[in-house]
């Protein structure tokens, strides 16, 4: 009974080619979009006139974080007419990625805009 030979066997992993793609501008109209709340805000109270600027940053950091720098309180009420809407802004984005519109949108033709 012949004997036969080991033969030592060598693997060569190849590296899967990226695609390369050119970086393009887009706008997610989703997370924008929770900011309208705080910039209609900001434009009202422009509006009137007789708002002081400090009086608008307070009431931009009311909004965004619930802390009336006047009072010195936390109240919740100031977070719907800024964080949250960012909050679900984001969320909305993020959810679009996932299930896959942003990709349907650019597939579609459709240039600048995503969810």
């Amino acid at each position: 009974m012949a004997r036969s030979r080991a033969v030592a066997v060598r693997r060569v992993y190849v590296r899967a080619k990226r695609a390369h793609h050119k970086a393009k501008f887009s706008l997610p109209l989703a997370a924008l979009a929770g900011f309208g709340p705080l910039a209609y805000n900001l434009w009202q109270d422009s509006k009137m006139g007789s708002v002081a600027p400090q009086q608008m940053l307070s009431d931009v950091i009311a909004s965004l974080t619930g802390w009336d720098i006047g009072t010195g309180t936390w109240r919740p009420q100031h977070l719907l007419r800024g964080a949250v809407p960012i909050i679900g802004g984001m969320a909305i984005h993020k959810m679009a990625g996932r299930f896959g519109v942003n990709r349907m949108l650019a597939r579609a033709g459709i240039p600048v805009i995503r969810i």
